[in-house]
């Protein structure tokens, strides 16, 4: 796989050549073993001898869930955390390997719903540019959630800036009507409603309650 133009025993020396460099890279001088054992003909990883960026990212992301009642401050510091680690989908470059669907589903999803509370405790301290920045993520993933397409609209609206949450509608209006043929949701037409009358803005239940 790794040579492919070459013949059988000069690839199994590059393998080993290339093994020999890579523990060079790994391991530690004073451990005992490698992280990369051979056994059987085959190489493999001392799995519970190494942190990822997936097991750190898991670890802030149940911080930040288990504190979102208890310090909302708390657990949003833990939810900053745990996206500062997210580079990109899991094995982005490997979208076709059947295994790696679940993670990457898993991880994508967790993502999402740490930007959904930031935005909503954004809200909360009326920190409406730190809301527009977390619900443009959102959209980026997944543009046909109403949800942050709102707070878009509220956050716009409270910043003075009414034209831009109009447009904000409209852009959500027109993405649901291409993609699925619907009009928004009488959530979302009430706030248009309410922005376009400059009145009261309807509340927008938080994501945990």
């Amino acid at each position: 796989m790794l040579w492919p133009d070459v013949e059988e025993d000069p690839a199994l020396h590059r393998l080993h050549v290339a093994i020999s460099s890579l523990r060079h890279l790994l391991d530690n001088r004073e451990a005992r073993e490698s992280l990369l054992q051979f056994d059987e003909d085959c190489y493999s990883l001392v799995a519970d001898r190494v942190v990822t960026d997936c097991d750190v990212f898991e670890d802030h992301y149940r911080q930040g869930e288990a504190l979102v009642r208890r310090d909302a401050r708390a657990a949003a510091d833990q939810f900053r955390r745990a996206l500062e680690l997210y580079a990109g989908d899991y094995l982005a470059q490997a979208p076709y390997a059947e295994w790696s669907h679940g993670p990457r589903t898993h991880f994508a999803e967790r993502r999402l719903s740490a930007l959904d509370f930031l935005c909503d405790h954004a809200a909360a301290r009326d920190d409406h540019a730190s809301v527009v920045k977390y619900a443009h993520q959102i959209i980026a993933v997944d543009n046909l959630r109403e949800r942050p397409h709102r707070l878009l609209m509220r956050a716009h609206y409270r910043m003075g800036q009414r034209a831009c949450a109009v447009r904000q509608y409209r852009a959500c209006a027109r993405l649901l009507a291409d993609e699925l043929g619907v009009r928004p949701s009488q959530e979302t037409q009430r706030l248009f409603a309410a922005i376009c009358d400059d009145g009261e803005l309807p509340a927008e239940a938080p994501v945990y309650s």
